[in-house]
C-alpha cells in the first residue's frame, strides 16, 4: 500500500464525501497509446510490477516494445494499485494534514468514447 497525492476539484469531493462519485478518470502514462488509440488492445494486467499490457493490433515495433510470445507488446506501468490511499491534494497542505483520503478499489484501462485510452480508478473514501 502507498500515500500518494491526488488533484480534485471542490466539487468533486464534495460528490465524493456525498457518495455521488466512486470513479475517476486519469491519462497518466498513456501518452505513447493515445497517438494511435486504435491500433492497440488492452489485453491484461501484471501484479509484480503493476503494469498493464497491450497488443499490438498492427504487429510493428515501437519504442519500449517487449517481445512476449512472438506477440508485440507494450508495458505500460499503473498510476495508482488496489489498496493505495489517496490523500486529496489541497493547497498548501501536506499528505499528513490531508482531510479527505480514498482507497483505490480497482484500477484499469478503458477507451473513452473510442477516441482515447484512460485509467479508470475505482475508489471509497476513508
Amino acid at each position: 500500500m502507498r500515500e500518494l497525492p491526488i488533484i480534485i476539484t471542490t466539487e468533486m469531493v464534495k460528490a465524493i464525501l456525498d457518495g455521488r462519485k466512486l470513479v475517476t478518470r486519469r491519462l497518466n502514462g498513456l501518452k505513447e497509446i493515445n497517438k494511435e488509440p486504435d491500433r492497440w488492445k488492452f489485453s491484461h494486467i501484471l501484479c509484480n510490477p503493476p503494469e498493464a499490457i497491450f497488443e499490438d493490433l498492427n504487429d510493428t515495433i515501437d519504442l519500449r516494445q517487449k517481445e512476449k510470445r512472438g506477440q508485440k507488446v507494450k508495458f505500460v506501468m499503473l498510476p495508482y494499485q488496489e489498496g493505495d490511499l489517496l490523500w486529496v491534494k489541497e493547497t498548501f497542505l501536506a499528505g499528513c494534514a490531508a482531510r479527505t483520503w480514498l482507497e483505490v478499489v480497482s484500477v484499469r484501462p478503458e477507451r473513452l468514447q473510442d477516441i482515447t485510452w484512460v485509467w479508470r480508478i475505482e475508489f471509497k473514501s476513508g
